[in-house]
């Protein structure tokens, strides 16, 4: 019936009502009424056209033009060039996409549309389903919407991510949600805790996990402890709170109404307070509990829903910090107990605790921790337990060591932790060659290493001596520091150098020492003679000149010694060959044998003369040792020796000149 009310509605509408002269009546009130109930003209435009149906005014024919159309992906319904005021035109999205922005337009009388064009946007693909679950919402989705899963069984608990959110990845559109959740019966909660008195409780049935009960009191009542429990893993939170009645603002206690008129229906339900106090049906408690140092305020009476709190003397309270006067003298709560507090914490170096402070509360649990550079050892916490500490000294901070240096590629450690610490000792050997230094590192309390010790390679192919020695050991190997000795045999003289040290894989010396021949001592065979390099020992190659002190050489002016130790020259003596020799000039050695060494002939000056004497013999060329002149008077005789000799120290014999007397 619907459709054919519309169908006549918009063949009315679609014709021309205005006939250019102004609007008729073309349908009655009672008609445009129906439509209207219908909610036909609820509608923008066609409320208009009822209007003007119904009303007669003014109005204009025109039909509207350039519709807003769908960009793309949709298209509208009826498709024309141009449309009557009054019919709206629908918008549709093709398959996969949804609209966005209004589904229809209408066009106006003054040749204009209700709204702009919508969009269409891509549609999210199907949701992943499952047998346990539904989804509250219906689609279609779009880019962004989140859905949410439930379970169809509505006292089970959804176990998992219950969300999923439509995205966009790479121009495709897909839910973010890639494992659905389950749906768990086992965390059923059976009936709630029920308020024994004067209550109003929950429903008494099985209550999925997450569920929340409520509680209410009778009217007039007082609830105390929680208004509500929930079914977490089966098991309700809160125990259930107690309603009762509080006295405490009634009139004093009398006995002014008869007890029947008190139980009369009429006054229970209207006056039940009042009846309640006059009939004695409102107790008065005894003081609370109160333990040791705890102080309970107000003091008393104590009538039914009076309420005291809790402090302590000394120290800090733990459990309810206040109590109620219940009816019959039942107090709700036990007494709570006061617990000391606990002064000087023992305190840690190079560190903290938390919470700050030295004095701290009953139960209170302070951590210790420590700078940085520095490692805790236990303990690591300490506990106040009713004025005493758990631990009677704090945790130890100790100083974490600096990193190890470049070690020798040879050094190796006994053991190699992640971290050192103050105290921590390392050993050491060498892979290789000979540990220097103490083979213990220590770490201080500054968390700095004592000295690190390295590796000495091994010396390899000493030099050894060639020939007439050796050394202090036979081996060609040795160890850093070793020191080898050079010596010679008897007879020889040592060359530097005299000993060769390892260092590091490397001998100090690349050549041995070398052993040359002794030779004899020059015997000074003359007092004139002088022997220049005359050393106190004389090797082979040292050279030995010779020169007079006074006189003439007679014999090498040089001598050099020889390999096999003696002594050879190379020269000439004084031209007629060595005086008292024998042996010619030239070159030659003496083997063993004195013979070889020069010595000195003596030159003594012209021999002295006065003038009473003569010398009957002074016509020599040369006044040399051995050579003799005789002495006579020139006038009369002497008596005293006549006859001087040039003396091998070039000195005349004749010490006195002889006398001559007539």
């Amino acid at each position: 019936m619907k459709s054919q009310i519309v169908f006549i509605f918009l063949t009315l509408c679609g014709a021309s009502l205005c006939q250019g002269q102004g609007c008729e009546n073309v349908i009655g009130d009672a008609s445009c009424n129906a439509y209207k109930s219908l909610g036909y003209c609820t509608y923008e435009g066609v409320e208009n056209l009822c209007y003007k149906t119904c009303n007669p005014v003014e109005c204009d024919d025109t039909p509207c033009l350039n519709l807003p159309t769908i960009s793309s992906n949709g298209y509208n319904e009826p498709n024309s060039t141009f449309y009557f005021a009054g019919p709206p035109v629908a918008y549709v999205c093709n398959a996969g996409y949804i609209l966005e922005g209004p589904d229809t337009n209408t066009c106006l009388l003054n040749d204009t549309w209700t709204n702009g064009a919508p969009t269409c946007v891509p549609a999210c693909p199907p949701l992943p389903v499952d047998s346990a679950l539904y989804i509250p919402s219906s689609g279609p989705y779009r880019e962004g919407d989140i859905v949410e899963y439930r379970c169809v069984n509505q006292t089970a608990a959804v176990v998992g991510n219950p969300f999923s959110t439509c995205v966009e990845n790479n121009t495709v559109l897909s839910w973010s949600l890639e494992t659905l959740p389950t749906c768990d019966t086992s965390g059923f909660c059976g009936p709630p805790p029920m308020i024994a008195v004067d209550g109003l409780n929950p429903e008494s049935r099985d209550y999925a996990s997450g569920s929340v009960a409520t509680y209410q009191c009778r009217e007039r009542r007082v609830l105390e402890g929680s208004s509500s429990t929930s079914c977490i893993n089966g098991s309700w939170t809160e125990p259930a709170p107690i309603c009762y009645q509080d006295c405490v603002d009634f009139q004093d206690c009398t006995n002014n109404v008869n007890f029947n008129y008190c139980t009369h229906p009429i006054y229970l339900s209207q006056m039940e307070e009042l009846c309640r106090k006059s009939c004695g049906l409102c107790s008065n408690c005894t003081s609370p509990p109160t333990g040791d140092d705890v102080i309970a305020a107000p003091s008393g009476p104590f009538m039914q829903g009076s309420r005291v709190n809790y402090t302590c003397a000394n120290g800090t309270l733990f459990g309810a910090d206040s109590n109620l006067c219940l009816p019959d003298d039942v107090w709700l709560n036990e007494s709570p107990v006061c617990y000391a507090d606990c002064p000087d914490l023992p305190t840690i170096a190079n560190g903290g605790n938390l919470p700050n402070g030295t004095t701290h509360s009953h139960g209170t649990t302070v951590q210790y921790s420590c700078d940085d550079g520095y490692m805790l050892f236990p303990p690591t916490e300490n506990t106040c337990n009713d004025g005493n500490w758990s631990e009677s000294s704090a945790g130890e901070c100790r100083k974490i060591c600096e990193a190890l240096p470049q070690l020798h590629e040879h050094l190796v450690a006994t053991t190699s932790p992640p971290f050192y610490l103050a105290g921590d000792s390392l050993n050491f050997t060498c892979s290789n060659g000979t540990l220097e230094g103490s083979a213990t590192v220590t770490c201080s309390a500054s968390g700095n290493w004592s000295t690190f010790p390295t590796c000495r390679a091994d010396c390899e192919n000493l030099p050894t001596v060639v020939a007439n020695g050796g050394q202090s050991q036979n081996e060609t190997t040795a160890s850093h520091g070793t020191i080898v000795h050079y010596f010679c045999d008897e007879g020889y003289q040592i060359i530097s150098p005299t000993f060769n040290l390892c260092n590091d894989g490397n001998w100090t010396e690349i050549f041995p020492a070398a052993c040359v021949k002794i030779c004899d001592t020059i015997p000074m065979l003359d007092e004139l003679l002088v022997a220049i390099g005359n050393d106190s020992v004389l090797i082979q190659g040292q050279t030995v000149g010779f020169v007079c002190k006074n006189g003439t050489l007679d014999g090498p002016s040089t001598l050099t010694c020889s390999a096999n130790g003696t002594w050879e020259y190379e020269g000439s003596g004084m031209g007629s060959g060595f005086m008292g020799s024998g042996m010619g000039s030239g070159s030659g050695s003496g083997m063993g044998s004195d013979d070889v060494f020069p010595t000195c002939i003596a030159e003594c000056g012209p021999p002295p003369i006065d003038g009473s004497l003569i010398l009957t013999n002074a016509a020599l060329p040369e006044f040399v040792e051995g050579a003799m002149v005789e002495y006579g008077c020139r006038f009369g005789m002497t008596s005293d020796p006549t006859t001087s000799v040039c003396q091998s120290n070039a000195e005349w014999s004749l010490a006195d000149l002889p006398l001559c007397s007539p």
